[in-house]
């Protein structure tokens, strides 16, 4: 009889017993290995969920279909939904590749391509929420640039007091909200509300996920911008920028003349600059406008590595950790306005650069 080891079966004297002993410090040594790197290799990269989630970022692109664009509807039945008109663009669900191909001036590392699915349609905000619209329905303006007026993104919002105004829009129209918060004012916290923890669906007016801002941002188009690719020498402050200039407020056009402008050379910016009204450049093929520039975008999700394979509906729940920014702002340099680029802070985090715009499910996924 021969064992696993392959050793010849002995009479149990103790000469007999050498290679047991030898086999099960052996395998005493393999199991201990297996947890070592179980516990400290594989569990590093598991600790953001897969679905639906956020799950680990794969170095090999997927096999790409064809974008469905995100098509934009006229919307004519939401009337009868209870859902906004004017100021709003639907978008029809479908299928985009979300991130950059390996060649796209400005890459960064956490933008690696995966096709995304989404499979309800959802109404969008065509701007970025205005200081006027927050102070009408918060009763104040936090904002650094009250100068530039009502029409100018509200910035310097947390992550907290963009989930509040969108609970406040919720409350304002009886339907449920997708965030569960304390406090009010600057001081306000929120989380996911635990009756809809998938904020696809939730009834609610919510901050858009993700993957719905890109996919809306790109509006069908695989470029760097809706407007084109960046060349190398157009990823920074310089102007002329034919492709962002059309387009986006960043640090090479924000130059502005109301009080209270900063200094913008800190960035190699204009000397005074800041935000901008919004609907002042040309919006994409949806009717969105400023998706790129003026400020920063809060998204409903934590900040994770991209999942390996194709997803559908994906969000990271925003419990610990950083929440994603997008769309890049005034003071930044020309590749932070791709449609790619990730962003992300804490979520009380306040700066003049950050800003939100709202989302609200038409369509829930089943």
């Amino acid at each position: 009889m021969t064992d696993y080891y392959g050793y010849e079966q002995k009479k149990p004297v103790l000469a007999g017993w050498i290679p047991i002993i030898v086999g099960v410090a052996i395998a005493i040594v393999m199991i201990g290995a297996g947890i070592w790197i179980a516990f400290y290799v594989i569990k590093p990269t598991m600790e953001v969920p897969r679905t639906p989630d956020a799950g680990i970022a794969s170095e090999v692109p997927p096999a790409e279909s064809p974008d469905s664009g995100g098509e934009a509807d006229s919307g004519s039945d939401d009337a009868g939904q209870g859902l906004p008109q004017e100021g709003w663009v639907r978008i029809s669900a479908g299928t985009f590749t979300m991130g950059s191909p390996r060649d796209e001036n400005g890459r960064e590392r956490d933008e690696v391509q995966h096709q995304v699915t989404l499979t309800g349609d959802f109404l969008l905000m065509e701007t970025e929420v205005t200081q006027g619209q927050f102070e009408k329905l918060m009763g104040y303006n936090p904002s650094r640039f009250e100068n530039c007026g009502p029409n100018c993104p509200v910035e310097q919002v947390s992550w907290n007091e963009a989930a509040a105004y969108c609970n406040g829009l919720s409350e304002a129209e009886n339907k449920a909200p997708c965030y569960a918060c304390t406090g009010s004012g600057k001081t306000v916290t929120c989380r996911a509300g635990s009756q809809y923890p998938n904020p696809y669906k939730c009834p609610g007016y919510r901050l858009p996920t993700e993957a719905e801002w890109e996919y809306a941002a790109r509006g069908g188009d695989k470029r760097a911008t809706y407007n084109g690719d960046l060349s190398r020498a157009r990823l920074k402050c310089r102007m002329p920028n034919e492709v962002l200039d059309p387009i986006g407020w960043f640090c090479g056009n924000s130059a502005v003349e109301y009080r209270g402008a900063v200094n913008g050379r800190q960035w190699g910016g204009p000397r005074r600059c800041g935000t901008h009204p919004v609907k002042q450049k040309r919006a994409n093929e949806l009717g969105l406008f400023d998706m790129p520039g003026n400020v920063w975008e809060w998204c409903h999700d934590r900040y994770g590595r991209y999942p390996r394979e194709d997803v559908e509906n994906p969000f990271a729940a925003p419990t610990k950790g950083d929440r994603v920014l997008r769309g890049g702002a005034f003071g930044d340099d020309a590749r932070n306005l791709r449609s790619a680029l990730r962003n992300w802070n804490k979520a009380s985090h306040r700066f003049m650069q950050i800003g939100f715009r709202v989302a609200i499910s038409i369509v829930s996924p089943e």
